[in-house]
């Protein structure tokens, strides 16, 4: 990190070195460039060096209990219910049921 930061820092001394003997209307908007070129990098260095918070769904966002789980696998189990009139009953989509009765999801509920 710290060779970053010394090649960004000598970048940036180069520009004010060039920009104190820049002549015509286009070397300044050349060094201009150059300019933000180098906020930019060490903008983006900043936040990849930045530990970024992990994200995670609350468990009170859950249409389900781990006691709804477990009594959704013992009806399957015991059969007579389809997984779609489990679905309907407990208002989440087919597939969500399908992954629950295969143990996909919810693996602690078991």
């Amino acid at each position: 990190m710290r060779d970053i930061d010394r090649l960004l820092a000598k970048a940036q001394d180069l520009l004010d070195q060039a920009w104190r003997t820049a002549q015509t209307k286009r070397e300044v908007i050349a060094l201009v460039d150059a300019y933000h070129d180098v906020r930019r990098a060490r903008a983006n260095l900043h936040l990849a060096l930045t530990p970024q918070p992990v994200k995670y769904r609350p468990p009170s966002r859950s249409r389900l209990t781990p006691e709804q789980v477990r009594e959704i696998r013992a009806r399957w189990e015991a059969g007579g219910v389809t997984q779609a009139q489990l679905a309907e009953e407990y208002g989440v989509h087919l597939k969500h049921m399908q992954h629950i009765v295969r143990g996909r999801v919810w693996k602690g509920a078991a």
